[in-house]
């Protein structure tokens, strides 16, 4: 218990038809507006349009340094980040110069930033694409709307500092003599 803790997720459930698909991501839900299925197209600042993180890190890379450079959330805080991105120049209230790939930085607008509790809702009408981590990718059609929350109830995750630290403190790698 005092090397490990149980990671945020980010739970999204969406509705299509009578149907409820759902799926989670460890870092951040993102929505796009953008026809095309590929990574690149997820950091075409015109495309996006909203992130829920379980993290925001000015350290890292992507949505994470994004919410980071913003509003720092660290992976023990209780809360998520929200972020909405402006559509258009005149609704951004913060532009944030962020790396969003290696090697690559972007002046992003920002038009809302907040935290957000624990199980608190955040719902995404289609058409849109929401993408999980970067990676796996849901359509969402006109009508769809996919509810995304951040939740304490993900896998648990070893501190390596921390179980390193205890065994230097034990001495569990050391003998003495011969």
């Amino acid at each position: 218990d005092s090397v490990a803790t149980r990671a945020k997720v980010v739970r999204i459930e969406h509705r299509t038809g009578g149907a409820i698909e759902r799926d989670v991501a460890l870092i951040d839900a993102v929505a796009v507006d953008d026809p095309y299925v590929g990574s690149l197209e997820l950091f075409v600042p015109e495309t996006m349009r909203a992130a829920l993180l379980t993290r925001a890190d000015p350290s890292s890379i992507g949505f994470s340094s994004i919410g980071g450079l913003l509003e720092p959330v660290a992976a023990d805080d209780p809360d998520g980040l929200y972020l909405r991105f402006a559509t258009e120049d005149a609704d951004a209230q913060y532009w944030v110069h962020a790396p969003t790939a290696p090697g690559h930085h972007s002046w992003i607008g920002i038009a809302e930033v907040r935290r957000v509790t624990c199980g608190e809702v955040i719902e995404i009408p289609g058409p849109l694409l929401l993408a999980f981590d970067g990676e796996r990718k849901r359509r969402l059609r006109v009508g769809e709307v996919a509810a995304l929350h951040v939740e304490r109830d993900g896998p648990i995750v070893i501190d390596v500092r921390a179980v390193m630290a205890h065994a230097a403190a034990t001495g569990l790698f050391v003998r003495t003599g011969v």
